[in-house]
Parts: C-alpha cells; sequence; structure tokens
C-alpha cells in the first residue's frame, strides 16, 4: 500500500506551520490602515502550498478504506468540527468590529449588512461550502466571511472529486465531478491544477515505489526509480529556486496584475482566491518537484518526540488559518489608542494578541470539539456495520 514516510510526513507538516505562520504574517502587515509595511512575500505561496499538499494527502487516503458516500461524509464532518466553531465565532467577532468602528469596517470587501436574510444566506454556504463564487456579492469579508475561510470551498470541492477519481467509476464518477463543480461554482477550476499538481506528484511517488517492489525488476531498480533517489536532492533544489525566481525576477506580481485586467472589480470578487491564478499556476513546476523528491530525500527514522510535537502543532493550523484574519484585527481594537506604525510598538502588540486569541480559540477546537465531533462520528458509522 503506497504511503509515506515518517520524514516525508514530517516536511509536510513543517511546510504547514510555515506558511500558516507566513499568511498570519502577511494579513497582520498587509493592510496599509495596520501596517505602513507590507511582508508579502512570506504569504504569497501559502494557497498552492495547502492546496498540493492537500491533493497529495488526499490522493494517498482516497487508495484504500471505506465507500466513497462514507470518506466525502466523513470529511464534512470533520471539518465541521472546526468550521461551526468558526462560523460562530467570528459572527461574534463580526458584530464588536462593527460597534467599535474598526477599520475593517470601512473596507468595500466588508459586508455591513446583519440582517436576518444575510446571516441565514451566508450560514448555508459556509455549511455547504459553496460561498465564494455563489455569493452574489462584491463582498469577500464580513459575517464570518474571513479571505481565509472561502478557501475551505476548493479545499471540500477536490477532495470530493479526488475520491470521485479514485473510488468511483462510469456514470457515477461523471455525476460526482458535476455535482461538485455546481457546489463549489465553476471557478474551482482555476486552482483545480494546483491540487491535483500534488495528486500527480503522489501519482509519480506510487508508481515509481510500485515498480521498484516488482518481482521482475528485483535485480535491478528501474532507471526512473534510480534517477529520482540519485537526484532528488538537486530536484528539491531546483523546485525552491524555481519557487523564488518567480517571486524575485517581478514575475509573479505581473502575473496577478494581468489577471485583474481581464474582469471588474465586482467579477474579480466571485473569483475570490482564484483571482490570483496566473501567478499561481507558474509556482507548479517548482512545487511539482519538491514534492516528489521528499520522499527520495527523507528516510524513516524520525525521532517520535519530533514527530509526536509536529503533529500536534499542525492540527493547529487549519483552526489558526481559519480564523486568525478576524482576529487580528479585534486585537487591533483591544490596543488602546492604536498607533499603525513601523516606529510604534503597537503593531507588535497587536500581532502578539492576535496570535494569542487565534490559539486559544484552536486550543479549545482541538481539545473540546473535534474529541466529541469524531466520537459522534464514529458513533454514526458503527451502527451501519
Amino acid at each position: 500500500m503506497p504511503s509515506i514516510t515518517d520524514r516525508q510526513s514530517i516536511a509536510f507538516d513543517i511546510a504547514r506551520i510555515a506558511a500558516t505562520f507566513a499568511v498570519f504574517l502577511q494579513h497582520a502587515t498587509g493592510d496599509p490602515a495596520l501596517y505602513e509595511s507590507k511582508i508579502a512575500l512570506f504569504g504569497r505561496a501559502v494557497i498552492p502550498i495547502f492546496l498540493v499538499i492537500s491533493g497529495y494527502m488526499t490522493a494517498m487516503t482516497a487508495m484504500h478504506g471505506s465507500s466513497f458516500l462514507e470518506k466525502s461524509t466523513r470529511r464534512y464532518l470533520k471539518y465541521y468540527a472546526v468550521v461551526i466553531p468558526a462560523v460562530l465565532a467570528l459572527f461574534l467577532c463580526d458584530l464588536y468590529l462593527v460597534s467599535v468602528g474598526s477599520p475593517i469596517v470601512e473596507s468595500v470587501k466588508f459586508e455591513n449588512e446583519h440582517s436576518i436574510y444575510t446571516f441565514l444566506r451566508e450560514l448555508f454556504q459556509a455549511l455547504t461550502f459553496s460561498g465564494e463564487y455563489w455569493r452574489l456579492t462584491p463582498h469577500s469579508q464580513g459575517l464570518f466571511g474571513s479571505v481565509s475561510y472561502w478557501t475551505m470551498d476548493y479545499i471540500l470541492a477536490y477532495a470530493v472529486a479526488t475520491m470521485a477519481l479514485y473510488m468511483l467509476s462510469g456514470i457515477t464518477r461523471i455525476a460526482a465531478l458535476l455535482a461538485v463543480a455546481a457546489i463549489a461554482g465553476p471557478t474551482v477550476l482555476l486552482l483545480a491544477p494546483l491540487w491535483f499538481c500534488g495528486v500527480l506528484a503522489f501519482e509519480f511517488n506510487r508508481r515509481t515505489d510500485a515498480a521498484a517492489y516488482d518481482p521482475a525488476n528485483a535485480r535491478s531498480e528501474p532507471p526512473i526509480r534510480a534517477f529520482h533517489q540519485r537526484y532528488a536532492l538537486y530536484l528539491f533544489a531546483i523546485g525552491v529556486l524555481w519557487c523564488l525566481a518567480v517571486e524575485w525576477a517581478g514575475i509573479g506580481d505581473a502575473a496577478y496584475q494581468l489577471s485583474k485586467d481581464f474582469a471588474s472589480y465586482e467579477w474579480r470578487q466571485h473569483l475570490g482566491m482564484a483571482k490570483r491564478y496566473f501567478w499561481q499556476w507558474l509556482y507548479l513546476p517548482g512545487l511539482f518537484l519538491m514534492l516528489i523528491s521528499t520522499g527520495a530525500m527523507l528516510g524513516d527514522t524520525p525521532s517520535p518526540k519530533w514527530r509526536s510535537h509536529l503533529r500536534h502543532a499542525a492540527a493547529y493550523t487549519f483552526p489558526v488559518y481559519i480564523a486568525h484574519f478576524s482576529f487580528i484585527y479585534l486585537a487591533q481594537s483591544l490596543v488602546p489608542n492604536y498607533q499603525p506604525t513601523a516606529g510604534s510598538a503597537d503593531p507588535y502588540i497587536m500581532m502578539v494578541i492576535a496570535m494569542a486569541i487565534t490559539l486559544l480559540f484552536s486550543w479549545m477546537t482541538i481539545q473540546f470539539v473535534q474529541p466529541l465531533a469524531d466520537r459522534w462520528i464514529a458513533r454514526l458509522y458503527s451502527k451501519g456495520r
């Protein structure tokens, strides 16, 4: 059965932790109303990193286990354990930010309409993960519409599509893929290359591993696997340099600006996370090389303590990523006479408070909500067996 090595799993956990911290730092310094310096480079590759790693891991888990329907339902329910607390927390945070006149309220992206209709619409779209394209509004913030939260529309769509490709066939597979596109919206196709780059990397590693274990090749290792093992470090370095070159050469910025020229501001809001698709596509060759290299570079004898600590820390990345954006503005409102300038200590105090609030929310979710959800899911499916 194809799998990843322990050290490769650790590498993925480190990448997720670093990417989550990077996007927090980018959002904490990215708005001129908060801070005059913008640290954009740290957070630019976050979405591609999340998507390619998630595609790799989902393809691996889709190779075995229960039925497509059970796997898909379990995935939704597992995410609800984080999403539902986040929805409630972000909505309360939103009401507070409106009451204190936070700078986010002045943003053209902020939806400051707290009617029953708006709440029910946002709640429905949040729980079905169909919010970003079908929201039919130019606002991407407000009413738990965090800019980070709507990444879930893509992750769930791609996860279900991947499981359909691996676990279904014929008309059933086509029906499942069409349902995915209908729920998530057509813009889900714009970031699909990132996710399926991860799936393709998994397939590459799986097939080279399968060739190595073929009895017919017992005396001579297959050439492609031999090349892969021997030059894995060089392939990884080329992948890293490729991604850095996209940024350092200014190609990423140029591609992002090019994507903006294709539609008006209102239409680009419907693209949401996908509106950066041109420059995100540019990462694909580098990310693919890094993914296929990690398995060959890293062995299988990590320190159990390291693995345990990193796995625990990586568990926080999902709730931190989902909720941090609104908590940054909440923390800013808690600093008396907040001065968003580089020469003031206020922005750094704000970041510490925001991270503390976000980690507290994440700890409460992981400590109290997820165990209840896991037990409920286990009981739900054990009855059917």
